[in-house]
This record gives structure tokens, C-alpha cells and sequence, in this order.
């Protein structure tokens, strides 16, 4: 069990506290029924074996448990274990992993929202001692599901089960627990260390994913596959700079999205969602692997959100208010050269003189301020013609 929380903040939250929460140790009703009727709500308990009464029971003790953790009281002998106990306990009764995630944390959300609708002034609380509050939370957390996962895999839940926890455990923590880290990577067989790639399948495509797997580990390659978000995912082992350039020549043949490489089993949360980003703003025009070289620009103009629309404004507002012939000629001649970096290679694809390609830039410069052979004018401006609709 952890035992984090003896700061000079959580003695300060701790004093803070006491007078709204011993009450609720003589009767913690008003907490208990408002989790029961939120409860109700959660999903994954349905096939479960855990009837009214013991959710009550358990609840009633996590209930205590918290608020002993949280003023750092004293913790009566058959308390002290509780998360390990719950955890355990719901891995017996077959209750979802991803599920029981969600009950323990609505156990906070309920805790959360009584303190601070009893404790004046609300907002100072929240500002000293949410940090804290929330930290207790995840110390919880994760002694409830480490218990869960040692539980079931003594019981000898199939390693498929196993491994889909582990997973949510990991993406769930943003590849911050280090033992997530630890079980993952013993589960998949690989060293917290390795490097991946991960590969994303088009929608209505997963087969080609899985079928690329297959054939990669027949050449010695290793390589996982996945679902995330009901897509099939690809995760290749990089080890050697032979295999990796195979594995890398095999994903090119085939249509779908690569994120950059992983360092770490701990860094594959943040590889899935790029990867994951990545799939979401492919052309559909696009063909063979779509990474982070060509795909970038559209995944930071998908999250530029209301920001895009000034930034955009800000940087084609005045190439945009041309004349349409003049308009469209000089936005072509923007692309190709932002795509080639070379005046003679767009004038050949443009089939005019360099001279032309030079005079549309400058132009481009007097109106814009941008000038598309500096790095930093040429990023914002392809960043605004992507949010423009005109593909780099």
C-alpha cells in the first residue's frame, strides 16, 4: 500500500478537512447512497457477480478508507489492505478491469463534489489543495488495480484478457506507471526499453494490418497486433537497423499510418495517439504509409480549433482577397514551392520561367509579410493553407 501523502501540504489539507469529514466516518450514508444511484449509470458490472449489498459494504469502507487516508488518521487492522482487498475481490467476481476503474474513480468524484459544496471558500480549497487531493487518488488507484491484475492473472485469465488490461492500465496513465510499464512489457515479452513503431490500419482494413504482422514475423521481425478504439494496430519491435529498414519497406507498400518511432514502452500511449491523429487527417487520396513527414501539418491544424481561423486570417488574408485568376496562381505556386523548396523545380512543374516563380514569391511577400524561403514564414504558411483547405 502507498504511503505518500505526510507532506506539509497534506497535513495543511488534512486540517482543512477534518471538519467537514468526521461527520461523515459516523455516517457516510449521504456519500454511499449518491455513489449507488450514480453507480448505476457505469457500464460493465451487468455480467458481474456483485450484488446491492456488498457494492453498499464496499463502498462504506472505501468511504472510510479515504477519509482516514485523506486527515491522516489512524486505519483499523481490517481496513488498512482495503484496495488490495477490493481489487482482488473484483477480479474474483469477474467485474471488467476498465470498469472497476470507473467505479473507483466516481468514488472520488462523489467525495470531490460533497467537500467542496460543504467548504468555504470553495475556490481557495481548490486551488491549495486539489493537487494533493487528487494525488491520494491515484495512489488508490493504483494499488486497486495492481491487486486486480495480480488476482487475475493468478487465476489464469487468458493472456489476451490480460494483455487488454495492461493496455488500458498504460494508455490510461499516459505511460506514467511504471508498473503498467513493467507488466506490459512482460506480458508482450519485450524489454521496457524497445523501440516501436506503430502502425495504424484504415478504416474497413484491419486485415492488411494483421496480415502485414504475419508476414513480418516470418521474417524475424517482431511485431504486436492490437485493437485500439475497435482499429487494428500494428506494433513493430525496431532492434537492428537491417530489420528496421525491411519492416519500414513492407509498411510502405501497404495504406495506412505510421507514427514516429516509441523509445520505450512508456512513450506508446503518445505513439498510438499520434498515430491515431494521424489516421484521422489522411487524405483520402493519400496512398501507401501516411507519417509524420507528410501528415503533420494536418495534425496541428486539427487541433488549432477557433485559433486556426485567426491564424489563417492573419497570414492569407490578403493573397486570399485577390482577383481569382491571380488568386489561384499564386496560391499554386505557394504549394509547389513549399513542397519542392526549389525555384527551378517549381517553375518545371508550373511549366513557366524561374523568373515567374521568383516574381509570384516575392508578390507573395509584399502581401503576406511572408517569406516562403525563411523556415519559420514557411511553417506558418503551410499551417494556414492547411487549414484553408489547400493541401501541401
Amino acid at each position: 500500500m502507498h504511503n505518500e501523502l505526510d507532506t506539509e501540504t497534506g497535513r495543511g489539507m488534512a486540517e482543512a478537512l477534518r471538519p467537514t469529514l468526521l461527520p461523515l466516518l459516523e455516517d457516510p450514508s449521504v456519500l454511499v447512497d449518491e455513489f449507488i444511484r450514480e453507480f448505476h449509470n457505469l457500464q460493465g458490472y451487468e455480467s458481474a457477480i456483485v450484488g446491492e449489498v456488498d457494492l453498499r459494504e464496499s463502498n462504506h469502507r472505501a468511504v472510510e478508507y479515504l477519509i482516514r487516508t485523506l486527515l491522516h488518521a489512524s486505519m483499523p487492522a481490517d481496513l488498512v489492505d482495503f484496495p488490495i482487498q477490493l481489487g482482488r475481490k473484483r477480479a474474483r467476481q469477474g467485474v471488467p478491469f476498465n470498469a472497476l476503474s470507473r467505479a473507483v474513480r466516481l468514488n472520488f468524484s462523489v467525495l470531490w463534489r460533497y467537500i467542496m459544496a460543504h467548504n468555504l471558500p470553495a475556490d481557495e480549497l481548490f486551488l491549495t489543495y486539489s493537487a494533493e487531493f487528487w494525488k491520494t487518488l491515484d495512489l488508490y488507484v493504483e494499488d486497486v488495480q495492481a491487486s486486480y491484475l495480480d488476482e487475475a492473472n493468478a487465476r489464469g485469465r487468458n493472456s489476451a484478457q490480460l494483455r487488454d488490461d495492461l493496455f488500458r492500465l498504460l494508455m490510461l496513465s499516459g505511460g506514467g506507471d511504471r508498473d503498467a510499464v513493467r507488466r506490459l512489457s512482460a506480458s508482450l515479452g519485450v524489454d521496457p526499453g524497445a523501440q516501436f513503431r506503430v502502425v495504424h490500419a484504415r478504416p474497413g482494413r484491419d486485415g492488411e494490418v494483421l496480415r502485414l504482422g504475419q508476414q513480418l514475423e516470418r521474417q524475424g521481425i517482431r511485431a504486436i497486433s492490437h485493437r485500439f478504439d475497435e482499429v487494428a494496430v500494428l506494433l513493430v519491435v525496431v532492434t537492428d537497423e537491417s530489420r528496421d529498414f525491411a519492416a519500414i519497406r513492407a509498411v510502405n507498400q501497404l495504406d495506412c499510418s505510421v507514427s514516429p518511432v516509441a523509445h520505450g514502452v512508456s512513450q506508446l500511449p503518445a505513439a498510438i495517439e499520434f498515430g491515431r491523429a494521424l489516421a484521422d487527417v489522411r487524405p483520402h487520396t493519400a496512398s501507401g504509409s501516411y507519417g509524420m513527414t507528410l501528415g503533420w501539418p494536418r495534425v496541428l491544424v486539427s487541433g488549432m480549433g477557433r485559433i486556426g481561423e485567426m491564424f489563417a486570417d492573419e497570414v492569407l488574408s490578403a493573397l486570399l482577397e485577390l482577383p481569382e485568376a491571380e488568386r489561384e496562381v499564386h496560391v499554386e505556386t505557394a504549394r509547389v514551392y513549399l513542397r519542392t523548396g526549389s525555384v527551378g523545380d517549381t517553375a518545371k512543374t508550373l511549366f513557366c520561367h524561374r523568373n515567374t516563380v521568383v516574381n509570384r514569391l516575392n508578390r507573395i511577400r509584399e502581401l503576406t509579410e511572408h517569406d516562403l524561403s525563411v523556415p519559420r514564414d514557411a511553417a506558418a504558411f503551410i499551417l494556414a493553407l492547411e487549414y484553408r483547405g489547400f493541401e501541401v
